[in-house]
């Protein structure tokens, strides 16, 4: 659901992407089902919404999400490679050494 999400922004459709991500939120508050808070960070990267991809990264660190410690291969976050909220997002998530 969150690929489709992000595929929904790429393509000019953020109403549906929106849905999709208001559906994953929806599920994660109920557990419903497991939404691991790396891909709500990724559509919220791909909406161009700083402040909440970064709550879900940390949010991601955190909880040692699977796949968390890929998101600084992933290119919706170029962007803000030089912020240091970015930065600090790589350190919590012990991404900050060679």
């Amino acid at each position: 659901m969150a690929v489709k999400a992000r595929c929904e922004v790429l393509v000019g459709n953020k109403v549906r992407a929106f849905e999709l991500l208001n559906t994953m939120l929806h599920w994660k508050a109920t557990g419903k089902k497991y939404i691991s808070e790396h891909f709500i960070a990724d559509i919220y990267a791909e909406l161009g919404d700083k402040e909440k991809a970064f709550y879900w990264l940390a949010e991601a660190a955190d909880n040692m999400a699977p796949h968390c410690a890929l998101f600084h291969k992933k290119p919706v976050y170029d962007q803000w490679k030089d912020e240091p909220e970015y930065k600090a997002l790589l350190k919590k998530a012990n991404l900050n050494k060679p």
